[in-house]
């Protein structure tokens, strides 16, 4: 089977149509001004709490929750924080304005910027920053990275990770179509609570060749027992939340 361009699957975007949640393939829709900042903030709550985070590696923790209270107020101070906490070595700080440079917040849009602090990040053990440069490449259809990160998160425990990988090798994004090896991950993500695993894996149900009757109506249970998981983690947790990555 031909491999997939990333952009452009459009059996694979109707998801996007979901207020807030990524794609399928792991794109975000375009969202209202000042969520950008929600998911920031929710960035450095987790990362904050991430236990792979080297302990004793941030130089200052109130200059850190500083810079966290003036986000939503002033997003540009907030970065100029964290660029000085990052140069002497906070690795949440690089995770922080990697989030600010790819979404565009106190700061103009520079993917390559966010590249290179998600990167330094991920360099100093910070498990997310692996997911995001991930996330990074996918968007960039630069595959073979992504697919390298991915698997670096999802080998540390980051099971969002697993999704991401289920849909490389569900699509062949940069891989040879392998729907074994992508449901292996699916399922493991799906098991852990990632809606949108679970959303493809009753796709695949309901289209699997010669699965019949019986196959397409399992598939449509999945797919609204995925409904149902969504609205609860909305309601819960907010699109923010990992079950939705």
């Amino acid at each position: 089977m031909q491999q997939g361009s990333f952009a452009g699957r459009s059996a694979d975007c109707s998801c996007a149509r979901l207020n807030g949640a990524p794609c399928r393939h792991g794109r975000w829709p375009h969202i209202k001004k000042g969520a950008d900042s929600q998911r920031v903030l929710s960035e450095i709550t987790k990362v904050q709490t991430d236990p792979l985070v080297p302990p004793g590696s941030q130089p200052d923790f109130e200059l850190l929750l500083q810079a966290y209270r003036k986000l939503e107020t002033d997003p540009a101070d907030a970065v100029k924080i964290w660029t000085s906490l990052a140069e002497r070595g906070s690795p949440q700080s690089m995770v922080y304005l990697g989030s600010c440079f790819s979404n565009g917040l106190g700061v103009e849009k520079d993917l390559q910027c966010a590249e290179k602090w998600f990167r330094a990040a991920a360099d100093l053990g910070v498990v997310r920053a692996h997911y995001s440069l991930g996330r990074l490449y996918l968007d960039a259809q630069r595959y073979a990275e992504a697919k390298q990160e991915f698997e670096s998160a999802a080998s540390k425990g980051f099971v969002p990770a697993d999704h991401l990988l289920g849909r490389i090798y569900y699509n062949g994004y940069g891989v040879p179509v392998d729907r074994a090896r992508a449901k292996a991950h699916l399922e493991t993500a799906s098991n852990w609570g990632c809606v949108f695993a679970k959303t493809l894996l009753a796709y695949d149900l309901r289209h699997e060749q010669g699965g019949g009757a019986l196959a397409c109506l399992k598939g449509n249970l999945m797919r609204l027992e995925a409904t149902f998981d969504l609205i609860r983690i909305l309601s819960t947790d907010g699109f923010t939340s990992d079950r939705l990555r």
